[in-house]
């Protein structure tokens, strides 16, 4: 299933990486999402840091805090704890909602 709405986003975010299937998580953004750093660098691909980050298999929760979107594509804003540990805020870009799509 494909997030039909950007709330969706962070609910089948969380599924899937406790599921530890990055393919899955990736059906969540557009195929040219990158990762973007602090400083605000697109170091590396997003898949690359999304399997790094899943590779212990945490336990993640999110909250929104501002969501933009456009033409199907969220930008979303949002608090978050990894196994328990809150933490910095995140900006979520690329995500892609497909009305419709189950």
């Amino acid at each position: 299933m494909n997030a039909k709405t950007p709330e969706d986003i962070s609910r089948l975010f969380q599924k899937r990486v406790a599921a530890g299937d990055v393919d899955s998580v990736m059906e969540l953004y557009d195929p040219e999402a990158v990762f973007v750093d602090e400083k605000g660098r697109s170091t590396r691909a997003l898949g690359e840091v999304l399997a790094q980050l899943m590779a212990t298999r945490p336990q993640m929760t999110f909250r929104t805090f501002r969501l933009v979107e456009t033409d199907g594509i969220a930008l979303m804003h949002t608090d978050w704890t990894r196994d328990g540990q809150t933490m910095p805020a995140l900006e979520v870009g690329g995500n892609r909602t497909a009305p419709g799509a189950g």
